[in-house]
């Protein structure tokens, strides 16, 4: 019962990171979801792409949070992904730099004491949220349609999110239920130590 009760904690918590257009749009129409859905996928693909590449760049840095060094690829991914969310964020760019922010604080957090995820956790989660999405219609159509977007296979998206996002969703899933059991609290993100060092590359966007 504990295990299911964690699982479902971290499909909240994926669906907050990678998948709020379903939320927002499963109620619209097939098409016309599915449309929105592709859309939001081309807002993300360039900076999702760059990313995949960028091991094979040289990679620049935008600042650091807690002394860890944040690449421009990835604060490009984040602020795409705010910046096309349906919820139109005010300023995206602040709340991908915050959002950035709490993943380095969980991380830290999680490792400290010693519930961070184990690669069979994060593999076990991928497989069951992508079961999940495929076991109705709607969300076969609408992952379908974000893939197509992102111009990636859904084996090629699964592939990226299982690097980029699951361990992102697990961690933060077994993070709230730590403090949540110990009757503590996350820090607000503008007390987490940051440094933005090339602020000309950040206004500029």
């Amino acid at each position: 019962m504990k295990k299911k009760t964690v699982i479902i904690t971290l499909i909240c918590a994926l669906i907050c990171l990678t998948a709020t257009i379903i939320i927002a749009y499963s109620g619209l129409p097939e098409v016309k979801g599915a449309d929105k859905f592709n859309d939001i996928g081309k807002g993300k693909s360039n900076a999702a792409h760059n990313l995949l590449n960028a091991a094979e760049n040289e990679e620049t840095v935008i600042g650091t949070v807690m002394g860890t060094e944040i690449t421009k690829s990835y604060f490009n991914f984040k602020y795409d992904s705010y910046k096309t969310s349906p919820l139109n964020y005010e300023n995206p760019k602040e709340e991908a730099w915050n959002a950035i922010k709490r993943e380095v604080w969980e991380k830290r957090f999680a490792k400290e004491k010693g519930i961070y995820p184990s690669e069979k956790e994060i593999d076990e989660y991928v497989s069951y949220v992508r079961k999940e999405y495929e076991s109705t219609q709607e969300g076969t159509i609408l992952i379908k349609s974000f893939c197509e977007g992102m111009n990636m296979t859904e084996d090629e998206y699964w592939r990226f999110n299982r690097k980029y996002e699951a361990p992102l969703a697990v961690t933060h899933g077994k993070v709230i239920e730590y403090l949540e059991k110990n009757k503590m609290s996350m820090p607000e993100a503008g007390s987490i130590e940051s440094n933005i060092t090339d602020l000309e590359y950040y206004n500029s966007l």
